[in-house]
């Protein structure tokens, strides 16, 4: 884990303590034993260290999803979002490449620390720039009938606008896979019943509740689709974080780059969009 990884950890503690207003003893109890915990999530890579970083914040806070009511309104207001880009996107010639723009481009929506957005500017503002990676060509040409599509979903409000870029490959045979139990603002079972994935395609959660794929944590139900399926599409900075030292070309990234450090070890700049492939990725490096 880098250091600025640590320290957007800490923020999210603070962040999280302040919204809770637990008592002073349960602060100590909480940033103690995240200090007591340090040099051994230091050592961990960044998505199991987050992993262990929220279940505190849900021991000592006694929350199961504390940022259910975040989850909730970002998936009100893209609903109610959506409707017009469903109109923009009829009158577009090449509606399947605008709407993978479009879910990307709703990656923005993100309750991390020093994070902040707004869904309806800073969504349409994503939407129209230049992918600074673009490999849809590639994508799109892997996506024929029956092809099997597993869909790795990220954030609550974003699957709104994934469930409409799924409408436009409906021909293939999706599977979309969200988090098992509530971390962060990612998408669960719950968020993705708002959002109507079901109409679209499978939906199944991966059996775990870190804000990422990690495969030898996932559900052998989510294995079973991961291992059968002929293309894969992860969405966002925790999921590429999962995912990305694997050398599979079935995996295509999907991502708002949110910080430094994931758009540096991908060599774009930070809040750039991008859509690229696994055999892009530089595994030499270290995130």
């Amino acid at each position: 884990m880098q250091t600025d990884c640590f320290f957007c950890h800490l923020r999210t503690l603070e962040k999280q303590i302040k919204k809770f207003a637990p008592p002073e003893e349960v602060r100590k109890q909480l940033v103690g034993e995240f200090i007591d915990k340090y040099t051994g999530l230091q050592k961990q890579y960044n998505p199991y260290a987050a992993a262990a970083i929220h279940a505190m914040i849900r021991k000592y806070l006694k929350v199961e999803d504390p940022y259910e009511l975040e989850k909730a309104e970002s998936n009100r207001k893209a609903i109610e979002i959506v409707k017009e880009w469903r109109k923009i996107l009829d009158q577009t010639s090449n509606k399947a490449y605008e709407a993978i723009k479009l879910a990307l481009a709703a990656n923005i929506i993100d309750f991390g620390p020093g994070h902040k957005f707004d869904i309806a500017i800073d969504i349409g503002k994503l939407q129209k720039q230049e992918l600074a990676i673009d490999d849809s060509s590639s994508l799109f040409t892997s996506i024929k009938n029956k092809t099997k599509v597993l869909y790795l979903a990220d954030n609550a409000g974003e699957i709104v606008f994934d469930k409409l870029f799924l409408e436009q490959i409906a021909y293939a045979d999706i599977t979309v896979a969200v988090r098992g139990f509530p971390v962060i603002n990612d998408a669960t079972m719950k968020d993705a019943n708002i959002a109507g994935l079901q109409d679209v395609a499978k939906v199944i959660h991966n059996g775990n509740d870190a804000p990422s794929t990690l495969l030898d944590r996932c559900s052998a139900e989510f294995m079973n689709e991961y291992r059968e399926a002929d293309v894969i599409i992860a969405k966002g900075q925790g999921n590429f974080e999962g995912l990305m030292f694997d050398k599979d070309p079935r995996i295509y990234f999907a991502l708002v780059a949110k910080c430094e450090v994931i758009a540096n070890f991908i060599g774009i700049e930070k809040n750039q969009t991008a859509l690229l492939n696994s055999r892009r990725v530089d595994k030499t490096k270290k995130a």
